[in-house]
């Protein structure tokens, strides 16, 4: 998913301390060529500052000003600053065996830096044209001024590399027994949890292994909004995988089916975490809605997605 954030004179002064700001029930989204608002009493979309071509997209994101203005806009491996102008490409990179991680996938996560009040952590996938072997996790540090200037302080640092078609990563609310965030990211072997710091991202543990092939190449992860739940749907199957995490490991995978669609290729929890919504492709395609309790599922919108 694009998670979107928001910060103020006032959360700034609190980051410095080691406290947090909401990352749930975000406000805006970035639907190139769009900004959706969604404060009002019906979502509104105006267009984005930058001229954009009406071409597929692959993925696209922003970091916000508590008003709702921009620091900065990211689409596919581009920064905008907020006024739209071109600030710089988040570079190709050379990974193991040949790789050569070139396009951008799915999700892009923005974080600010623990501890600053103006430098952000973008967190990305690309994929390895190279050698079509598998993909790499990145992220690039920006900083901006008081003046809006956008500036880039490290560009595609490579942080894990993982085999497979495609990955996942979803992001979490400030932790604070760990002075950061959580960042889970998965691939075609294991679902694994990295720590989001002041000094960088580094890998702490692997959650579950994803030891079959419908629970691999997903094509978007989710973290529920309590930071207790993950979810994905794979490209390989019709089905919605959940992973308890609020006790201990070791950790098991649940599998809820859905009749009718050949994958699933995005999904959402509600705000109370008892829904996953999944948008899905192929067959009887459309929007439903699995309670993760009890593995019931609904469809709320057919489409062709």
């Amino acid at each position: 998913m694009t998670r979107l954030l928001r910060i103020s004179l006032v959360l700034c002064m609190l980051f410095m301390w080691g406290a947090s700001f909401s990352q749930t029930q975000e406000n805006y989204w970035v639907l190139s060529p769009k900004k959706v608002d969604f404060t009002g009493a019906s979502p509104s979309g105006t267009n984005l500052p930058m001229t954009v071509s009406n071409a597929t997209y692959v993925t696209a994101n922003a970091a916000y000003k508590e008003d709702g203005s921009y620091f900065f806009i990211v689409r596919n491996d581009t920064i905008f600053n907020s006024s739209g102008t071109y600030v710089a490409k988040m570079l190709n990179r050379n990974g193991m065996s040949g790789r050569i991680y070139t396009d951008i996938q799915q999700e892009i996560a923005i974080a600010p830096v623990p501890g600053t009040c103006s430098d952000f952590y973008i967190i990305y996938i690309k994929y390895d044209m190279n050698t079509i072997s598998g993909w790499g996790l990145l992220y690039t540090k920006v900083s901006v001024s008081g003046a809006g200037v956008v500036s880039v302080i490290t560009n595609s640092q490579l942080v894990a590399e993982y085999s497979g078609d495609f990955g996942g990563i979803a992001l979490s609310k400030y932790v604070g027994g760990i002075s950061g965030r959580k960042l889970y990211a998965g691939g075609a072997a294991n679902l694994d949890e990295y720590y989001v710091t002041s000094s960088g991202i580094s890998w702490n543990r692997s959650i579950v292994a994803l030891s079959t092939n419908n629970t691999r190449n997903m094509l978007e992860l989710e973290l529920n909004h309590a930071g207790t739940m993950l979810a994905w749907g794979s490209k390989n199957s019709a089905n919605v995988y959940t992973v308890d995490i609020s006790g201990s490991a070791p950790y098991s995978i649940t599998t809820r089916a859905i009749s009718g669609p050949v994958n699933v290729r995005g999904v959402e929890f509600n705000p109370a975490g008892t829904y996953v919504y999944a948008s899905t492709n192929g067959g009887t395609a459309g929007v439903y809605k699995v309670n993760v309790s009890t593995g019931t599922t609904s469809l709320l919108s057919s489409s062709t997605n």
